[in-house]
């Protein structure tokens, strides 16, 4: 008999300690996803297109954060910068043709992976565009022949003389510019230009630079 009651005092401590730690743990666990909860309240949710900007049609439900890389992707792949379909920096506008037919653009490739490829971005502008404002719809000579047309002969040019290195031709501009060790007390430097596009607009533009690690570039918009 003491036997069993000894087993029985060694179960019935067993379930004690289990139990205990088993609140323990669901306690932790509550907690846990209370911070967790919390965590997500206290992060702002991020703004969408149209709420930051005016006049969004095809990028409504895009995050803000993607909305001016998704403009770079398509300058590229158009060869052309933002003047192209927008007007100076009043961006909401709709006075330019460009605008309207990327618009149109967007919702055709949009169909088009919707329809054959499950959503994904199988086609972009980049797959027609390559580049150009205005796609080729022909093939190039090259790709109907197989051969690139017969390079034109150059006329030889005979000097006597060797032609300088790159090494001597940079040491020259920099003893035309004063030298090394004037070059090296410059902290600041400041440039103007203009900046010409693709399409061919153009704006002035400012630079200013200072040692070590600074910059500031001011384009102007008419």
């Amino acid at each position: 008999m003491k036997k069993t009651v000894g087993n029985l005092r060694s179960s019935h401590g067993f379930s004690i300690h289990f139990y205990g730690l088993l609140a323990v743990l669901t306690i932790i666990s509550g907690v846990n996803g209370f911070c967790a909860e919390l965590a997500a309240q206290e992060q702002p949710q991020e703004k969408s297109a149209e709420q930051q900007f005016k006049n969004i049609k095809v990028f409504q439900g895009l995050p803000v954060s993607q909305l001016l890389p998704a403009m770079t992707y398509m300058e590229a792949a158009l060869g052309v910068q933002c003047s192209y379909c927008h007007v100076g920096r009043d961006f909401d506008k709709d006075d330019k043709e460009q605008k309207d037919s990327a618009r149109k653009m967007i919702t055709m490739v949009r169909d088009i992976n919707q329809t054959n490829f499950g959503g994904r971005n199988e086609v972009t502008c980049n797959t027609c565009h390559h580049g150009q404002a205005h796609p080729a719809s022909l093939p190039t000579v090259v790709e109907i022949t197989g051969k690139a047309p017969s390079p034109q002969p150059r006329m030889e040019q005979k000097s006597t003389e060797p032609l300088p290195s790159a090494a001597q031709i940079l040491e020259k501009y920099v003893q035309a510019l004063g030298g090394k060790n004037a070059l090296d007390k410059i902290e600041t430097r400041v440039m103007r230009g203009t900046r010409v596009t693709s399409d061919g607009s153009s704006a002035p533009f400012e630079v200013y630079q200072k040692a070590p690690n600074k910059m500031l570039a001011i384009y102007k918009f008419g």
